[in-house]
């Protein structure tokens, strides 16, 4: 029974590294990086999909071929700036192309100008309450401290325990 529960332990230790290094690749700004060449992190910062997607949330996002409608996507407006919403509508014309309609499920109507299936970034498959907001504490000075030193210093305290037991 003892040899089960050191296995148990030893796999929630491996678990909340995985889990600590994801934190940490993110809050150190990662996430403007394609994982396997489809997948991103973003951290939503209005609340415009509520109550589906709140202001906090991260989403990981993964381009797709094809979009359709009802899917929430992310996408780069005209002005650049980086918005989640849900395809409203898909309008295939000739010219100048396909376009897309788009809503954010907490605004009363759908977004002034249309987008074109090439600035989609990709489709919302993923959202994870609320971490967006322990991300941002992890870039803060004290967030650096307290999620980041505080454990290196105690990893290293360890170490040197047992380095110095085993030297007696």
């Amino acid at each position: 029974m003892e040899v089960f529960f050191k296995a148990l332990l030893k796999i929630f230790a491996w678990l909340f590294l995985a889990g600590f290094i994801l934190f940490f690749l993110l809050a150190l700004g990662l996430n403007k990086i394609n994982f396997l060449g489809r997948y991103r992190f973003l951290v939503v910062q209005s609340g415009s999909m509520a109550p589906a997607i709140m202001t906090g949330d991260v989403i990981l996002i993964s381009s797709q071929e094809q979009y359709q409608k009802n899917e929430v996507v992310t996408f780069v407006g005209d002005d650049g700036r980086t918005v989640t919403h849900r395809i409203a509508e898909i309008d295939y014309r000739s010219s100048p192309g396909t376009m897309i309609v788009t809503k954010g499920d907490a605004n009363r109507s759908i977004d002034i100008a249309e987008i074109s299936p090439e600035q989609i970034m990709g489709k919302v498959v993923l959202t994870i309450p609320r971490f967006g907001y322990i991300i941002a504490f992890g870039r803060s000075r004290w967030g650096l401290v307290l999620l980041v030193l505080v454990p290196a210093v105690l990893v290293i305290i360890d170490e040197v325990k047992k380095i110095v037991a085993k030297s007696r």
